[in-house]
């Protein structure tokens, strides 16, 4: 056998007997990294949701999903409250306006009252666990008991 540079060398082979990685779902991710090895709907808790927007017509908001980060079956839970009963959790202006969503859009026609503003935010669910709704300006996790 002749290395890079045409030298003549000798070479050694090794066998390596590994067993096959068990995907009990068949979703792609081995059981011992799965959160749910039975579910291929699921593999991993969802993280904060980024990319929330609304689109030109004001009434169609969306986000990034999280099927490729979590799982296909990862659904939304979308919050909206009312900008002077800030911070999240505190007032009961807030609306769960869509629980478990399958879609990464939901569409809102809500007009904030005079003087006033919305919020929204959106939190990712799956059979692994319930990701956040984000973390205020002190660090700690928003949390409200409109959406389940």
């Amino acid at each position: 056998m002749r290395d890079c540079a045409g030298n003549v060398t000798t070479s050694r082979v090794y066998y390596l007997d590994i067993e096959p990685v068990d995907d009990g779902d068949d979703d792609g991710v081995p059981d011992l990294l799965d959160c749910a090895p039975a579910d291929a709907s699921a593999f991993a808790t969802p993280t904060e949701v980024c990319g929330v927007s609304f689109l030109p017509d004001r009434a169609t908001m969306t986000w990034d999903s999280q099927a490729a980060t979590a799982g296909p079956g990862t659904a939304y839970d979308v919050l909206r409250g009312a900008l002077d009963g800030f911070p999240v959790g505190s007032s009961d202006t807030e609306t769960c306006l869509e629980p478990r969503s399958p879609d990464s859009q939901t569409l809102d026609f809500s007009e904030p009252g005079p003087s006033s503003g919305l919020y929204y935010l959106v939190r990712g669910v799956n059979m692994c666990g319930t990701g956040s709704y984000g973390l205020d300006s002190n660090a700690a996790e928003r949390v409200s008991a409109a959406c389940p």
